[in-house]
């Protein structure tokens, strides 16, 4: 194994929102799996507000558990 560099970007696949506590999230959170512009496919915790399928979205850092946590790109 090795690692990959993918771009921050990508567009939303599917979305949902949490309403159940799970390990040390606190409900309602809404988790996305986003396309990235030029790689995989990844899920991803959203900041914000909730996001529609097909936004525009960018990587803005990790979440206090170490998971990937997503913005919508605002044109």
């Amino acid at each position: 194994m090795h690692s990959e560099d993918f771009a921050g970007t990508g567009v939303v696949w599917s979305r949902t929102t949490i309403n159940i506590a799970v390990g040390d999230h606190v409900p309602p959170y809404t988790v996305a799996y986003i396309d990235l512009d030029n790689g995989p496919r990844m899920l991803a915790h959203v900041a914000g507000e909730n996001v529609d399928v097909g936004a525009r979205v960018r990587l803005v850092g990790l979440t206090p558990g170490g998971d990937p946590c997503v913005e919508e790109v605002h044109r």
